[in-house]
């Protein structure tokens, strides 16, 4: 066989094979796509997603996993433009955010891991760069660029970014309070800006058995 390179096993794969691929990777645990992943996502749970997660369970549980046992749950951004000013999508954001780290609870799982990376648009961190919504300019995947906004500062966004963690914060910890919280870049994003304002505002509210974890895809 050989290691597939630039993408998760499926949970069928690991619970078909899991000693090979134990064998083949160091590792104490790893991230798996197990349904609930797309948090960013202005429409609410389905049906669809809910039984979806609960057939990826079962084929979870059924991985007998030796070495891995330090699993996350992988949850994205993906091609979902943020609303940062509309109470009605963060609502439902926060309710799928509920949803994933339920999921992750259920599942025996160690917590939860989130790629910040929105894949949209380009560069990949505008979404958490307050000057690229205040002032527009940045080019949109497909040839259109983000218009500026006239109502709200870049100061505007890094005060809404906090609020916004503490309404996903209080969404996940009410499902797993001692859930850890690993990102690929938390405020190492950007050197902080709007990332680090959402993770300022999941601080505040976060009980003191949990843990956010800051990564670094690059380093390790």
């Amino acid at each position: 066989k050989l290691v597939m390179v630039g993408r998760l096993p499926s949970l069928a794969e690991l619970r078909d094979d899991i000693d090979w691929y134990e064998r083949q990777a160091p590792f104490d645990g790893v991230m798996l796509l197990a349904g609930m992943s797309d948090v960013f996502n202005p429409n609410p749970v389905t049906d669809w997603e809910k039984k979806s997660a609960v057939a990826n369970l079962k084929t979870y549980r059924e991985i007998k996993f030796k070495r891995w046992t330090y699993n996350f749950l992988g949850v994205l951004i993906d091609q979902h433009k943020p609303a940062w000013f509309d109470e009605g999508y963060w609502k439902i954001v926060a309710e799928r955010w509920g949803c994933a780290a339920r999921l992750a609870k259920k599942a025996g799982m160690v917590g939860i891991c989130f790629d910040p990376e929105g894949y949209g648009v380009y560069p990949v961190e505008s979404y958490f760069k307050p000057e690229w919504w205040a002032k527009g300019g940045g080019k949109l995947k497909g040839g259109g660029v983000q218009p500026p906004d006239p109502d709200h500062t870049e100061q505007d966004y890094l005060v809404i970014a906090r609020k916004r963690g503490r309404q996903v914060g209080e969404a996940v910890f009410k499902e797993f309070p001692d859930i850890i919280w690993w990102s690929y870049y938390w405020w190492s994003f950007n050197k902080g800006r709007m990332m680090g304002s959402f993770c300022n505002g999941l601080l505040d509210v976060m009980p003191p058995e949990a843990r956010l974890i800051e990564g670094d895809e690059w380093g390790y």
